[in-house]
């Protein structure tokens, strides 16, 4: 459903990476505990813990700890001992860092600033669209991401409130516009008839055969892991595969089989090996949703942040807060502690222009 894509930034930035989740090293923020005197940006006495500071603002350590963590590529071979990759993934965390605080603080200083309840609001949306798609709360989800709420809030709504503040400001949609779109874009709103389930994926019918029957008397996968009859194909040690939401309607080509057997069995259950593309899978089914497309009144704040993001593109808003965020960075005392990220500070102020972008449509 398109409404994943709400998680997005407004702005298109490059600089911010993907986000994945990776183990961080210790070794990743050597140096940033030394002083350094040499090259613009170098900062003055300052706490050891501190990394940079924007306008006074500090970056501690474990911000940039916690920003690495969402964006090293992790997927890439010889992480996390690749100091190439580690030395890349601070720098991109660091960047992001600095270029958060700076909206933030423009947004305070153009008189509309972040407050707790929009960060909430902007939280309770994202929430309500993630476990829609997910059997899970969105709290376990970040745990899984090594975040904490408060983590998150701070790191990615506030920056996301602050940037739609700026370039939001003095527009406004009435109720009959945000229906208006609401309607027209319902398919982003809807989620079809589905089923969640876990899989193993084995390599014929006799290892599937036998591994049904151990899995059918506890009506758990686990047991077929731990005898290594097969293995996961993702998820780690002693875990099955957690497929996606899969439709049992129409789009379950591909899946029709799978979908089928799984429509068809009790929530909690394993049902026999189902043959998909030459390999079988064993699944056990998690649960099971009919069709359901979400009231407008509950994505009322989503359809507003969608509209009034056109507005603001139509009327150049976003190309003035792009301006104003440069203009913010050049006049803006930035301080880099960690010798390796100091020459940050010219990039920032010397930046490459990007060709112009227009956001999409959230979701």
């Amino acid at each position: 459903m398109a409404l994943k894509h709400i998680i997005g930034r407004c702005i298109s930035n490059p600089s911010l990476g993907i986000l994945v989740v990776g183990i961080i090293s210790t070794v990743m923020l050597q140096g940033c505990g030394s002083k350094s005197s040499d090259g613009e940006g170098a900062a003055p006495d300052v706490q050891d813990n501190v990394v940079a500071t924007v306008n006074g603002t500090p970056i501690d350590r474990d911000q940039m700890y916690s920003a690495m963590e969402q964006y090293i590529p992790a997927q890439l071979p010889d992480f996390p001992h690749n100091q190439l990759l580690a030395a890349t993934a601070g720098r991109v965390a660091l960047r992001r860092l600095i270029e958060d605080d700076l909206t933030i603080q423009l947004a305070k200083i153009n008189q509309v600033p972040v407050t707790d309840a929009e960060v909430q609001s902007r939280y309770n949306d994202l929430k309500m669209v993630k476990e829609a798609q997910s059997t899970r709360s969105f709290e376990d989800l970040l745990a899984d991401e090594g975040m904490t709420e408060d983590e998150f809030k701070e790191q990615d709504i506030k920056p996301q409130v602050a940037e739609f503040n700026l370039f939001s400001d003095g527009l406004m949609a009435s109720n009959a516009e945000l229906l208006a779109n609401y309607n027209q874009h319902v398919g982003d709103y809807t989620e079809p008839d589905r089923v969640h389930i876990e899989r193993i994926v084995l390599p014929n019918e006799a290892s599937a055969q036998q591994a049904y029957e151990t899995a059918s008397k506890t009506n758990s996968l686990d047991d077929v892991l731990e005898d290594n009859i097969a293995q996961p194909l993702s998820g780690g040690e002693n875990t099955a595969d957690i497929a996606q939401w899969l439709p049992t309607g129409q789009g379950a080509a591909g899946y029709a089989a799978v979908t089928l057997a799984a429509a068809n069995a009790q929530v909690g259950t394993v049902i026999k090996p189902v043959l998909v593309e030459g390999q079988w899978w064993l699944v056990k089914v998690d649960d099971h949703r009919p069709k359901e497309v979400i009231p407008f009144d509950q994505v009322k704040n989503i359809v507003d942040w969608n509209v009034l993001t056109a507005k603001a593109s139509a009327a150049g808003s976003l190309q003035k807060f792009q301006n104003a965020m440069e203009d913010m960075t050049q006049q803006a005392v930035i301080t880099v502690k960690a010798p390796q990220y100091i020459s940050l500070v010219k990039q920032l102020k010397s930046p490459v222009v990007p060709a112009a972008q227009a956001p999409t449509q959230e979701p």
